[in-house]
């Protein structure tokens, strides 16, 4: 998903670049395209980590978390 990171930023500048549009257009597009309308937070994706690191996770193996509000689902 869209989470701000410096390697965001990068992947907004450069491969917004590409498609010729200016920083922070392609993020604009991306967050579109998010059913739940905006993009991410780190702490969300933090969130995820913490659960697989938690007790709570102990039955869980072998699994993918997907934290991209709905993006890939929406867009498949």
């Amino acid at each position: 998903g869209v989470i701000p990171t410096p390697m965001w930023a990068k992947v907004d500048r450069d491969r917004g670049a590409l498609l010729g549009l200016k920083e922070g257009e392609l993020t604009r597009a991306m967050a579109e395209k998010i059913p739940l309308g905006r993009i991410g937070r780190t702490e969300e994706v933090a969130a995820g980590i913490v659960f697989f690191l938690s007790e709570r996770s102990s039955f869980a193996t072998g699994q993918v978390l997907t934290v991209d509000g709905g993006f890939n689902l929406a867009n498949a």
